[in-house]
């Protein structure tokens, strides 16, 4: 396949503006699937589905990426996707408790509009391991920040209004980077498409794309209910907002450290470092109780 045009350095910084929008309510999954369960008394199944529409939604949209992304016009589509954001934090400031979940689903369909559109931006850099690194910071920052800040002020304040009033300020600010993506990265791909090679060469794809499936379903799981197993291993709800934030932070030095090393060690040897030690933490979140374990677990998790 002919490859895609590289993206300059206003394009990255765009790209992974989009990307930290996108990932946002994935990256704060306790905060946003406690507010919203707080706010309609959900207990733990309809936490649970809470996370299941917006997954499922981001899956959807993720799973006809290869359709649209190189055949639609990315600035004026990361707009709409923007838009139908708004449209959803709208539906979730108004919904009876029988539909919000369906604006988790449309909430999740609209950022992985804007993710995978970040996503593409980067993939095409001439380093793609250091730019994927910088997209996980700038994910991690903005998530930190949203965490810390709504937990100890907005909520506080003004309560789920003021949650979903400043969910919309984090997106709109974060639009912005639209003016720096290109107008498509794919669309020389598409139309100059050579033969793909044997069979045989998918098979690393097959593989990664179902280890990625496994991991991210479990770590979808843990992570939504971080907040529930804090309460569960007897800390207060104050220490689990700071100690959940402290983990994104966490997770910044990991991304961080992707950015730097990029591919300097390859990629085998430390995904398996990684994978090994987040089951030590998950280890840890089940046999040990109190603020020190659950703190040291949330940050492993995140970090690694």
């Amino acid at each position: 396949m002919t490859k895609p045009g590289k993206p300059d350095s206003r394009a990255i910084v765009a790209a992974c503006l989009l990307s930290a929008a996108g990932a946002l309510v994935f990256n704060a999954f306790p905060l946003f699937l406690s507010t919203i369960a707080g706010q309609f008394g959900f207990g733990d199944e309809q936490l649970g589905l809470l996370g299941t529409f917006y997954l499922g939604g981001f899956a959807l949209v993720a799973l006809m990426a290869p359709a649209w992304m190189p055949r639609l016009p990315w600035r004026l589509t990361a707009m709409s996707a923007y838009a139908v954001v708004m449209m959803a934090l709208f539906w979730l400031g108004t919904a009876q408790a029988v539909s919000v979940h369906w604006g988790m689903g449309l909430l999740g369909m609209a950022s992985a509009v804007i993710f995978t559109i970040g996503l593409g931006v980067l993939s095409a850099a001439s380093d793609p391991d250091r730019a994927y690194g910088f997209k996980l910071s700038a994910e991690m920052v903005v998530a930190a920040i949203t965490m810390f800040l709504m937990t100890s002020l907005v909520i506080a304040r003004f309560g789920y209004p003021g949650f979903l009033w400043g969910s919309a300020f984090i997106y709109g600010i974060s639009a912005l980077g639209i003016a720096g993506l290109p107008a498509n990265l794919m669309t020389q791909a598409a139309s100059g498409e050579a033969q793909d090679g044997p069979d045989s060469s998918k098979l690393p794809v097959v593989l990664a794309s179902t280890a990625l499936f496994l991991q991210f379903g479990t770590f979808s799981g843990i992570w939504g209910f971080m907040a529930r197993i804090g309460t569960l291993s007897g800390v207060g709800n104050d220490s689990i907002g700071t100690i959940l934030t402290l983990s994104l932070i966490c997770g910044l030095s990991g991304a961080l450290a992707c950015a730097v090393l990029g591919n300097r060690f390859g990629q085998r040897n430390p995904i398996l470092l990684g994978m090994v030690v987040t089951i030590l933490a998950l280890v840890l979140l089940q046999f040990s109780q109190g603020v020190f374990f659950f703190a040291i677990a949330a940050c492993m998790i995140n970090a690694l």
